[in-house]
């Protein structure tokens, strides 16, 4: 949820309601106790989030990256 407050700009207002109740269900899934179900949602929101935690690295990076730049000149 924070990564979302802090770079949910990159993300499509879809694909942020998708990931919303992907870790809904999974609270939902913690309170339930159940195991497999816990495992299993806890897959489904992995390989949500991937491409959005992918996302966020490169930015990070190229952030690193045009800071070093700056302070090269």
């Amino acid at each position: 949820e924070e990564a979302i407050k802090m770079d949910g700009d990159l993300l499509t207002d879809p694909e942020r309601e998708s990931l919303a109740e992907a870790m809904e269900a999974l609270r939902q899934c913690l309170t339930d106790g159940h195991p497999e179900s816990i495992v299993e949602q806890r897959k489904i929101l992995e390989s949500m989030s991937t491409p959005f935690a992918t996302q966020r690295i490169r930015r990070f990076i190229g952030q690193e990256m045009r800071a070093s730049s700056a302070g090269e000149t």
